[in-house]
């Protein structure tokens, strides 16, 4: 108790340190939109290098998505608009190795299920994005095949699109809860 306790007490403090910034009308040192406007350069400079997610990376992604789907409980019949999305990424891996421009569909269309009337259909949203976004966090050289820029040109790129892919889905986090909290 007395743990929790001082935790609730930091984190309080530093809400209240966030909430104050903002209140004051000090901007943060980086916006929502420089953000995702950086992910998405690093997401563009990926796409043109022709890097591509190997077979068995994509199914892997898709699987997580299920796995983690299914540990918070989903039952197809009580989400039909998660199952048509799931049906998507099926399709998506049929043809074999999956682009960046693809992971990034597969992330947004889990992420427009968010807006859903279903309280339901929006939790499984988080976990869908949730899983693709730490996916990605941990991907390496291996799983993915280089384009024309070469081996060397793919690693730097897509550890860049894998920072910049971490850094908006906690903005995308950061966001959610300031729009909770108005």
């Amino acid at each position: 108790t007395i743990a929790a306790i001082g935790v609730s007490g930091a984190v309080g403090k530093t809400a209240g340190d966030v909430s104050g910034r903002i209140a004051s009308g000090k901007q943060p040192t980086a916006t929502m939109a420089d953000v995702k406007q950086r992910a998405s350069r690093a997401y563009t400079k990926v796409s043109d290098l022709g890097i591509e997610l190997t077979p068995k990376t994509a199914t892997s992604i898709v699987d997580d998505v299920k796995t983690n789907l299914n540990n918070a409980r989903f039952l197809p019949e009580n989400a039909p608009s998660v199952q048509t999305v799931l049906n998507k990424y099926e399709s998506l891996l049929s043809k074999g190795k999956l682009s960046f421009d693809e992971l990034d569909q597969m992330r947004q269309l889990a992420n427009d299920l968010k807006g859903d009337r279903d309280e339901n259909v929006r939790r499984l949203a988080g976990v869908m994005v949730r899983s693709i976004d730490d996916q990605v966090a941990n991907l390496s050289p291996k799983d993915v095949s280089a384009g024309a820029g070469g081996i060397d040109e793919a690693v730097k790129a897509i550890v860049g699109a894998r920072k910049d892919w971490r850094n908006l889905s906690r903005a995308s986090t950061l966001e959610n809860i300031l729009d909770v909290a108005e």
